[in-house]
């Protein structure tokens, strides 16, 4: 299963902007088991919205505009207060539909035939991605409280 992990991480354990912490991760089956996840297809679903959240990329020292999908990216406390508006927006909006939440996915072929190519249905339970989403929206609040002393670790798939 294609998972995105988002953790939150304290800069005094692990900073971000120093560039050689990042070549080991010791700890990431921990940082696993702590995480709250969501599915790539979901990640897919919301990337538009995603691509206005301001990350830094620790492995290439620089800003970008959006998550990394394959690597990692840091929300810290400026960049947060936008995040956890796009995951709340996400969540409210969600909450709003049927418990079993069809939404359209990317489009694909099967067997590598062009004639057979369609969009993907994705299922998800409402209620599990509206906790998620409002888990997500929560931790980057507290990110954004926490007068840079903390950060949200997003590990792309």
């Amino acid at each position: 299963m294609l998972l995105h992990h988002f953790v939150i991480v304290s800069k005094a354990a692990k900073d971000y902007s120093v560039r050689r912490e990042w070549r080991h991760f010791d700890d990431l089956d921990t940082l696993h088991r702590q995480s709250v996840t969501l599915h790539d297809d979901l990640i897919q679903y919301l990337s538009d919205s995603l691509d206005r959240i301001p990350c830094f990329n620790p492995s290439t020292q620089t800003y970008q505009q959006g998550l990394s999908r394959y690597g990692i990216s840091v929300i810290t406390t400026v960049e947060a207060v936008t995040a956890g508006e796009v995951f709340n927006a996400w969540a409210r909006l969600f909450a709003a539909g049927p418990q079993n939440l069809h939404l359209t996915g990317s489009y694909a072929y099967c067997d590598g035939n062009p004639d057979s190519g369609k969009r993907q249905d994705l299922a998800f339970d409402r209620d599990e991605i509206v906790a998620t989403l409002t888990a997500l929206s929560s931790m980057c609040e507290r990110v954004s409280r926490g007068n840079h002393a903390e950060y949200l670790l997003h590990l792309g798939i």
